[in-house]
């Protein structure tokens, strides 16, 4: 299938910012957050006769959101601020001849990238912190890709604006003014000097591009709930994990497994790090619309062993993310959060090829499978990455069940998806790279 950009243009905020919002202060995690755009698609199912609403209605109140959540049409001004200038967000449009039945029985590698405005884990040709293409098939069904700027939002801003959106084109008013949207978040992460901080030298492990394939796996919700079972009664303390735990240890008993194998290293510790929504643990709590990267980094490592303990692997993820509260978030930003990112990164070993990194970054139970602009929910929302070593985990459509889409070398990719823990729990979808 061939894709047809119509236009691309830009939308500005249907109300100009006042003067008194015109800065925006970046947190502490804002300024160490990587500079790339991420990047996801939203499917929604039409009719030939029947057409999803028209570009005029999404830009309309695209326009209009955008007056709640403003930093998005500003641009990054340094290393403490955006500019709040209405400058606006950039708006592609364009038309395929094809059927989005056809895409969703099996994405292809190929033409799931043309949806996407600009190369993954780059950024876009436009000074914008957040670009929108909208994808319009013959059938009457439509795609939504959004990409949003890292130092600006992290995925929790970025759902909560999309379902914003969304209810503007629905004609809802209850997201007018900007209360609860903006928060100001410096007091809780303090901004750093990173005078000799390179962002693209502290990242390039994860974006320089490398012989890596990308895979995505279905965990089935049946599935998941009778692996927490087995998991809880096969432990001494009778815990039965969540949803994310059960399938993150999975997805690390595989990695281990492949690890072992691994000819070219001789790993000796697994060491997976989990970005954790802040907003609830601070004391008092963020507002649930707060706009920036509102998340910490944390870490569990094991050594490893020829027989992969399950519960093990959940026990240490579980006391690695409940140690993520008040107290402990306020006392590493007090001691500077680019230090604490720095020691997360070394691992429990100074020989850093004996270590093999695994990033889990979990997408559930976030709102987007209940954005509806008027034609119904997403069929399907798809999570985009060409990252080294990371799976990213949503949820299916149901909202029960998870995918897991996972990017790992090619030689540790063969051996993952043949490890036993895999083939049991997840059925296989297609790749992106």
């Amino acid at each position: 299938m061939e894709i047809n950009i119509v236009s691309t243009e830009i939308i500005k905020p249907s109300s100009p910012t006042p003067p008194h919002l015109r800065t925006h202060k970046l947190s502490g995690i804002d300024q160490v957050s990587t500079d790339c755009f991420f990047q996801f698609i939203l499917f929604f199912s039409g009719e030939a006769n029947s057409p999803i609403k028209s570009s005029g209605v999404l830009k309309q109140s695209l326009s209009k959101a955008l007056t709640r959540y403003y930093p998005l049409a500003g641009r990054v001004k340094d290393e403490v601020s955006v500019d709040c200038d209405d400058y606006g967000v950039a708006f592609v449009e364009a038309r395929v001849a094809g059927e989005l039945s056809d895409i969703l029985k099996q994405p292809n590698d190929g033409f799931l990238l043309k949806l996407v405005p600009f190369k993954l884990n780059n950024k876009p040709d436009l000074p914008v912190s957040l670009i929108i293409q909208t994808t319009y098939f013959s059938c009457g069904s439509m795609a939504i890709c959004a990409g949003f700027s890292h130092t600006i939002a992290d995925i929790s801003t970025a759902a909560n604006f999309i379902k914003c959106w969304a209810s503007i084109a629905c004609g809802s008013n209850i997201y007018n003014g900007t209360a609860d949207a903006i928060s100001d978040c410096t007091s809780f992460f303090p901004q750093q000097n990173l005078s000799g901080f390179s962002k693209s030298s502290f990242y390039r492990a994860y974006f320089e591009p490398t012989e890596n394939i990308t895979k995505r796996f279905i965990f089935d919700g049946e599935k998941i709930a009778a692996l927490r079972d087995k998991r809880r009664d096969e432990s001494s303390s009778g815990y039965r994990p969540t949803r994310f735990e059960a399938v993150s240890s999975l997805i690390l008993g595989g990695l281990m497994t492949a690890a072992r194998e691994e000819d070219e290293f001789n790993y000796r510790y697994l060491v997976a790090r989990t970005p954790v929504n802040l907003r609830s643990k601070m004391n008092p709590p963020l507002p649930e619309l707060s706009i920036g990267n509102i998340v910490q980094l944390t870490t569990a490592n094991w050594p490893i062993e020829k027989t992969v303990d399950y519960n093990k692997l959940i026990e240490k993820l579980h006391e690695s993310i409940v140690l993520i509260n008040d107290e402990y978030v306020r006392k590493v930003h007090a001691g500077g959060y680019l230090n604490y990112m720095k020691s997360s990164m070394e691992g429990p070993s100074t020989d850093v090829n004996s270590i093999k990194n695994i990033t889990i970054t979990s997408w559930m139970r976030l709102p987007f499978y209940q954005v509806d602009f008027g034609w119904g929910k997403p069929t399907r929302v798809v999570s985009l990455t060409n990252s080294n070593d990371i799976a990213m985990l949503l949820d299916t459509p149901d909202e029960k069940g998870i995918e897991a889409l996972v990017g790992l070398s090619k030689k540790e990719m063969a051996k993952f998806e043949q490890d036993p823990g895999i083939l049991a729990y997840a059925s296989t979808g297609t790749g992106l790279l």
